[in-house]
């Protein structure tokens, strides 16, 4: 697991692993690549659509039977129900797939699937090709995954009100001839407007 310092982006606290002896060791934190299941849906389908379409948590959704775009493969939710009218803040909360998946559609219409997998890029998140992105992203059903710490950077990067910083362990770098210290090296970057 990881832990963000949402303020700073640095990496408070790491765990890849215990009882390891030899020198190379497999970083579970680092190096697992899992899906993300629905943690993914306030990030992806949710986020994007306050950013892009300028939903609210309150605007209303509508969880029915509903099938992955262009195909005949119906999607469906962890109990087998439908909901009905669902506003996105009880969509999170009950963890629909259909309207994560509606979601995320209306924004690729809108802004198209190129400009998705900038998004995932820049929050570090994009584990494929461009080509290879797909519907199934809404519900956290990645390619090869995404590891712990990039998650977490990920979700810093919505307390930090859009702007994401890449995580570091470095507190800063200094000079030793100049003696100079240098600061806040992290790469930020906004990417979701503050709203």
């Amino acid at each position: 697991g990881a832990i963000i310092n949402n303020e700073n982006g640095a990496i408070t606290n790491i765990i890849g692993g215990r009882n390891y002896n030899g020198e190379r060791l497999y970083n579970h934190a680092l190096n697992l690549k899992a899906q993300p299941a629905s943690t993914i849906k306030p990030l992806l389908s949710y986020a994007l659509a306050f950013e892009h379409l300028h939903y609210a948590s309150e605007h209303t959704l509508i969880d029915k039977e509903t099938y992955y775009p262009n195909t005949n493969i119906k999607i469906n939710n962890v109990d087998n129900n439908y909901l009905g009218e669902i506003t996105i803040s009880d969509a999170i909360g009950y963890s629909r797939n259909t309207t994560a998946v509606t979601a995320l559609k209306e924004v690729t219409d809108k802004i198209g699937k190129h400009s998705v997998a900038t998004y995932l890029s820049k929050i570090n998140l994009l584990d494929c090709p461009e080509d290879e992105l797909t519907y199934s992203y809404a519900l956290g059903g990645f390619k090869y995954g995404v590891s712990p710490l990039n998650l977490a950077s990920a979700y810093s990067m919505i307390a930090n009100y859009g702007i994401y910083k890449s995580p570091s362990t470095i507190r800063y770098i200094e000079n030793l001839n100049t003696r100079k210290i240098t600061k806040n090296i992290q790469k930020e970057e906004r990417v979701l407007s503050e709203d």
